[in-house]
């Protein structure tokens, strides 16, 4: 039995339109204090490590260029720090963990990134590409374990058939890398999916 974990946030934000309101930028910078942190130690198990706390901002792009490009992009800074470990207790016997105290949290990448774009080329076809980047991240509030950085690039293509159907391909991680998502304390690792496609008919009504 884990306690619940509390937490409170503050921010503040701004938002700016351009190209008639078609584009807008967003931008917050946010402070997430937490008293009982939640992390996972594996697939199915989770622990209470004390108090720590995030300091962040975002950047978001969001609308259309044109008529016929959209574009969608973000940006992520998060510093995050274990500020109050305290002790770790199993079988009545406690140790004091205050030595991770200032520790990156586990699976909280410092930045993280993405972006998307679609271009009508033809009045019945769109096409579209991106990417998504995260930083490495820690299993453990020691930072001893790890997965790296990476990168994902993806791609779409989609056409339509009448005002009704369209048929759209989507095809995700186009260079099959092979990357991690999520590290933990138990030396398991959450690896990505490879290259997979997806082709769908869309009904409109």
């Amino acid at each position: 039995m884990i306690d619940p974990e509390e937490a409170q946030t503050f921010e503040i934000g701004t938002k700016w339109d351009f190209l008639d309101n078609h584009l807008n930028l967003t931008a917050a910078i946010f402070r997430t204090e937490k008293q009982n942190t939640r992390v996972q130690i594996d697939p199915t198990t989770y622990a209470n490590v004390g108090e720590s706390k995030v300091d962040g901002f975002e950047l978001g792009l969001n609308g259309e260029i044109t008529d016929k490009w959209n574009i969608s992009a973000g940006y992520t800074y998060l510093d995050s720090e274990l500020t109050k470990n305290g002790k770790s207790c199993r079988s009545g016997k406690c140790t004091d963990q205050s030595i991770y105290n200032g520790n990156q949290m586990p699976n909280v990448p410092k930045q993280a990134a993405t972006l998307w774009t679609t271009y009508r080329v033809l009045p019945q076809l769109t096409v579209g590409a991106g990417a998504v980047y995260s930083d490495k991240v820690y299993g453990d509030v020691a930072n001893t374990k790890w997965v790296p950085s990476y990168v994902r690039y993806d791609a779409m293509a989609r056409y339509n058939v009448n005002k009704n159907v369209d048929l759209q391909l989507n095809i995700n991680n186009l260079s099959d890398k092979r990357y991690f998502t999520k590290a933990y304390a138990s030396h398991y690792a959450t690896e990505a999916e490879g290259r997979s496609a997806v082709l769908a008919v869309n009904f409109k009504y």
